[in-house]
C-alpha cells in the first residue's frame, strides 16, 4: 500500500504535467515575438525563461492553491453551483406537478 506522502506526490505531479501541458499548448497558439514584446523581455529570454522556470512557476501556482485555466472558461463557486442545482430540482419536481396551460381550440 503506498504511502499517503506517495499518493500526494503523485497527485501534485500529475497536476503539475496537466498545466504544464495547457500552458505549452497555449504558448504553441501564440508567436513567441508576440508574448516577448508583452513581457518586454527578448524572445531568446523568454525561450530560456520557459525552459528553466516555467515548471517551477506552475509548481508554485499550485502550491499556493491557484489553478491555470484558459481565459475564455468561466470558473464559478461550488457552492453557487449547488445553489443552482438546488433551486433547478425544486422547479422541475414543480414543472411535473404544474397543472398544463389551457389550451384554446379554435
Amino acid at each position: 500500500m503506498p504511502s499517503p506522502l506517495a499518493e500526494v506526490s503523485a497527485d501534485r505531479s500529475t497536476r503539475t504535467h496537466k498545466t504544464m501541458s495547457l500552458v505549452l499548448k497555449r504558448a504553441q497558439t501564440t508567436a513567441n515575438r508576440r508574448i516577448a514584446a508583452d513581457l518586454d523581455i527578448e524572445e531568446s529570454t523568454l525561450s530560456r525563461w520557459r525552459d528553466d522556470h516555467l515548471p517551477r512557476a506552475v509548481e508554485y501556482l499550485l502550491a499556493i492553491g491557484c489553478k491555470v485555466v484558459p481565459a475564455e472558461l468561466k470558473c464559478y463557486d461550488e457552492s453557487y453551483i449547488a445553489l443552482l442545482n438546488y433551486f433547478a430540482q425544486i422547479g422541475m419536481r414543480h414543472a411535473v406537478d404544474a397543472p398544463r396551460a389551457l389550451e384554446w381550440d379554435e
